[in-house]
């Protein structure tokens, strides 16, 4: 029988250690520009003492908004024998930090604008060439790494159909067996969510074009490396959970062995993620905010959220900011994704 209450707390463990760089990069990113800038907005120097010191400490409040949600219940999924479900619920608030964080920044902007200097001086346009082939997944994608998640994965199935077939007994692998396929089914999550990173589309401004679209290729980038890693993590989970449900953990020596080199992946893949990230706000310090010479989607003043069919893109622009579109693409590729965890869960319910 596997000890789900170990396996829950060391998820819980390395999710809220790999969150703690983002919680410091969104700390100080308001004034990631230096002194006079708060995000994208104009300020004066003394902006963050002063006027802006109401808006920057509830910014800073609501960036753990979504612990307060999930902390409560995994706390409850523990308590009442169901860790099995720790993995979806943490996975989900990964996401919906990023969301939050979005949402936290845009209403710090939207408060900061009052007390903007002056607008920003469009600078004057330069010529560059821009490719048309749209951007697919093939090229944010390493070889390596999707052996190395394929191995994982394929190993764990693997491992489960020997067991079974060498002992007949259906009650000693399904537990690991429904395990692994809400691994299978977060790694389809994290692709849909890289895919829809670098299918995002962005409108640079007339200045400084180059200097704009390498800072967004980084962001890209970046992005779509974190997913990757995440991938990574998750697909040493089915491994782990076999080694507890089969015994094989029982050794200390195997035992050792094994947290070692999860936890050497772990540091590896921390050190290249938080290089990554370094490497991009280098460029984002040296990108200075543009307006963009762009009309608006919607004519009329927006709301944070909005429902839009004849518009697919994600993010809409009104007169006064951005907008949620509830009738995107993407969010009904989430919302598709959702309800087959759903029916994943009662499906695991039926054959557990």
């Amino acid at each position: 029988m596997i000890n789900e209450n170990i396996v829950a707390t060391s998820l819980i463990f390395l999710a809220g250690l790999g969150r703690i760089p983002r919680i410091v990069e969104r700390w100080k990113a308001p004034f990631l520009r230096g002194a006079g800038w708060f995000f994208g907005v104009e300020v004066a120097p003394d902006f963050e003492a002063g006027a802006g010191a109401s808006i920057l400490r509830r910014y800073r409040l609501q960036l753990f908004l979504p612990w307060a949600i999930e902390l409560p219940i995994v706390a409850t999924l523990l308590l009442t024998g169901h860790a099995r479900y720790v993995a979806i619920v943490i996975a989900a608030m990964t996401l919906l930090t990023r969301v939050n964080y979005y949402a936290a920044r845009m209403m710090a902007e939207g408060r900061a604008r009052k007390f903007e200097l002056c607008a920003i001086q469009t600078q004057s346009s330069s010529t560059i060439s821009l490719s048309l082939r749209p951007r697919i997944l093939r090229d944010y994608t390493n070889p390596w790494i999707e052996i190395a998640i394929a191995v994982g994965i394929g190993g764990s199935l693997a491992w489960i159909g020997v067991r079974y077939l060498t002992s007949g007994d259906w009650h000693l692998v399904r537990q690991p067996f429904c395990l692994t396929l809400v691994y299978i089914y977060l790694q389809a999550g994290f692709l849909l969510l890289k895919r829809g990173i670098i299918r995002a589309r962005y409108a640079a401004p007339a200045g400084d074009t180059a200097q704009h679209l390498a800072w967004r290729e980084s962001l890209r980038r970046l992005s779509a490396a974190v997913c990757d890693y995440s991938r990574i993590l998750f697909a040493i989970g089915p491994i782990a959970i076999d080694g507890f449900a089969f015994r094989t953990w029982e050794n200390s020596g195997v035992r050792m062995a094994a947290t070692g080199a999860f936890m050497t992946v772990f540091a590896i893949l921390t050190w290249l993620e938080w290089k990554r990230r370094r490497e991009y706000l280098d460029v984002a310090r040296r990108t200075r905010p543009a307006k963009l010479l762009a009309m608006p989607d919607l004519p009329d003043p927006v709301r944070i959220v909005c429902f839009q069919p004849a518009r697919p893109a994600l993010l809409l622009c009104g007169s006064n900011g951005y907008s949620l579109n509830l009738a995107s693409a993407a969010v009904k590729s989430a919302g598709l994704y959702v309800a087959g965890c759903a029916l994943l869960c009662f499906t695991i319910r039926l054959i557990a």
